[in-house]
């Protein structure tokens, strides 16, 4: 990957598209967004799919309701981790295993799977996963 590639960050107009959606769509068009799909050129595919919360945010409905369905395809982590501590870790993984969209807030299981001290570590996992499911 080139260093311009690696410079990219979000999207402003992305996220300007979501919040529009939001605001002006009627009240039952729901929507998420994954944070991150993990992909492979040799051999192609999706390997895993990842979503970043902070140690406060909930698994919301919407997402019980889309990693339901996925979870039949591919693995979804939530890693997690303080907004002070997102550019030195430590990284805790849980791998999600299902949950329940209808209580408010929704029931949501999650098995923690690891907890990385640093970005070394947690490169380590993402070239584990990468590789059992390759």
């Amino acid at each position: 990957m080139d260093k311009g590639k690696k410079d990219l960050k979000g999207s402003p107009s992305r996220d300007l598209f979501k919040q529009l959606h939001k605001k002006n769509m009627p009240g039952g068009f729901y929507a998420c967004d994954i944070d991150l799909t993990l992909v492979d050129k040799e051999p192609a595919g999706i390997r895993a799919l990842l979503d970043y919360k902070n140690f406060q945010d909930i698994v919301t409905f919407s997402e019980v309701i889309a990693y339901n369905q996925l979870m039949e395809y591919m693995p979804i982590y939530i890693i997690k981790s303080s907004r002070e501590k997102i550019e030195s870790g430590p990284f805790y993984i849980f791998q999600y295993v299902g949950g329940d969209w209808k209580p408010e807030p929704p029931k949501v299981t999650l098995n923690q799977i690891l907890k990385c001290k640093d970005w070394k570590e947690l490169t380590d996992w993402e070239r584990e996963i990468r590789g059992y499911y390759a």
